[in-house]
């Protein structure tokens, strides 16, 4: 349910401290951004508590200047294939908050 309330296109003014744990879609639609760096934040679908905790929540005001990918839509097929085919040499894995543990061997 709260899944629904993240994606939908209304704007819903966050309500004072539950913003702190649920997902508006003004906070989400930042994870939707076409901005590659915007695009690494908020990625709770129910809560925003986690993004919170690990230093990946943005506010998302101002809203997102453009959604949606580079290059174009992909049909759902190469959507559902994206992960398996895709060439992982395109660019590096990303770095991540400082210490989180996932980031790229150095050298």
């Amino acid at each position: 349910c709260l899944g629904i309330l993240a994606h939908a296109n209304v704007d819903a003014a966050p309500v004072p401290g539950l913003s702190w744990w649920v997902n508006y879609p003004r906070f989400h639609a930042v994870h939707h951004s076409e901005d590659e760096p915007e695009s690494r934040t908020n990625f709770g679908c129910h809560t925003v508590l986690f993004d919170r905790l690990f230093g990946t929540f943005r506010a998302g005001t101002p809203p997102p200047a453009r959604l949606g990918l580079h290059g174009g839509q992909r049909t759902a097929w190469q959507e559902l294939g994206w992960p398996l085919y895709r060439d992982v040499r395109q660019r590096p894995p990303p770095a991540g908050p400082p210490g989180h543990g996932l980031a790229p061997p150095q050298g």
